[in-house]
């Protein structure tokens, strides 16, 4: 009787361990995959941004850094509306470069083009992006 109870906690133990590492791989995509996955999920972000659609991008905001960096303790979507509307209108975008660091940590290089009061054209900027892989999606790192 304890043999068998002893069989049957082993086959347990190999079912859960089987099924979290299952678990761990489909969340982790390879480098390719990993690398347009973030291509496009950062220019739909710049699209967004483009369109002036901050309840969207804010959506795409890694929350914890969004906490990070609120030390006055707004709420979280006014603290982001307030830091995006301090940038100057973009009116163009283009993804540079893509990559990914130890799997879950990804760079984006955009250049765009925004728009100051002073200046008649449109002023070339260049910026790198950081986004992290959690929860199952890319999730943007606000500056």
């Amino acid at each position: 009787m304890l043999e068998r109870i002893y069989r049957l906690f082993a086959v347990l133990a190999a079912s859960a361990g089987l099924i979290l590492f299952l678990c761990n791989c489909a969340t982790i995509p390879g480098q390719a995959e990993t690398e347009e996955s973030l291509r496009s999920t950062a220019s739909n972000y710049w699209k967004m941004r483009l369109e002036g659609k901050l309840e969207d991008t804010f959506k795409m905001e890694d929350k914890e850094r969004l906490i990070e960096r609120n030390r006055e303790g707004f709420p979280l979507n006014e603290y982001y509306k307030a830091k995006a509307r301090l940038a100057a209108p973009i009116v163009s975008f283009k993804i540079n470069s893509v990559s990914i660091e130890d799997g879950n940590k990804g760079r984006v290089d955009v250049e765009f083009g925004l728009t100051m009061p002073q200046v008649p054209y449109p002023v070339p900027q260049l910026l790198t992006d950081e986004w992290i892989f959690k929860n199952g999606r890319w999730q943007h790192l606000l500056h």
